[in-house]
């Protein structure tokens, strides 16, 4: 873990690939908000932070940027911003649980973003359908910051059925996006042949970027 002072209100840290394999916790698990392993990271960091640079935080809102520099390694841009106390709960605790959530809406920097080659492999190929245009949008906000592929959203007989790939081609990776968006819709048939089915009789909604599209509508 490497710490650098940028000014007097913010600081950038550097997760290398072993920091995060030494705490189990892979990229995509950064999208579940409520892990411990996740709260237990960012104490670390901000413990490092106030030891190394001096940079206090209590009492004090932060917001968090993280910037994957590449798939098992971050970067995190942490700001101090002045807000009211009451708004974050006035604890420790609750500064920590606010920064986390900004931590994981953010998406990934447009420069980091590689164009995804076609769907070839139905193994991180992920169909799942949902009863309102909200709740695909919810799903979609817990994977923006994280998902690197192709997404598409279409609509037939009232249900909303978001189509993935995952560019990545990391089957852990697939498996935590499913387990978000469970939460939310379900899994339906994913192959490539039922997404052309889509395709050619379903009404196209959204035909690229549907999870960043989506993840934006709530905002």
């Amino acid at each position: 873990m490497k710490v650098e002072r940028i000014s007097d209100s913010q600081i950038k840290i550097i997760l290398s690939e072993s920091d995060l394999k030494d705490r189990d916790i892979r990229l995509a698990e950064l999208a579940t908000q409520g892990s411990e392993k996740i709260h237990q990271l960012f104490h670390e960091t901000m413990e490092q932070a106030l030891l190394e640079l001096n940079f206090i935080t209590e009492n004090t809102p932060l917001m968090v940027e993280m910037i994957p520099t590449s798939s098992e390694s971050i970067m995190l841009i942490i700001t101090k911003i002045k807000a009211d106390r009451e708004m974050v709960g006035g604890s420790r605790e609750a500064e920590e649980r606010c920064a986390v959530q900004n931590m994981v809406q953010k998406r990934y920097r447009e420069s980091k973003r590689v164009k995804p080659a076609p769907p070839q492999n139905a193994d991180y190929l992920s169909i799942f359908s949902f009863d309102s245009l909200d709740e695909a949008a919810m799903a979609s906000s817990r994977l923006h910051a994280f998902f690197c592929g192709i997404s598409s959203l279409y609509k037939q007989n009232g249900k909303y059925f978001l189509f993935l790939y995952n560019a990545d081609h990391d089957a852990a990776m697939s498996a935590d996006f499913e387990a978000i968006l469970a939460e939310y819709g379900q899994k339906q048939l994913s192959t490539l042949l039922n997404r052309q089915y889509l395709v050619e009789r379903a009404e196209t909604l959204i035909g690229e970027e549907a999870v960043e599209k989506l993840a934006m509508y709530l905002n």
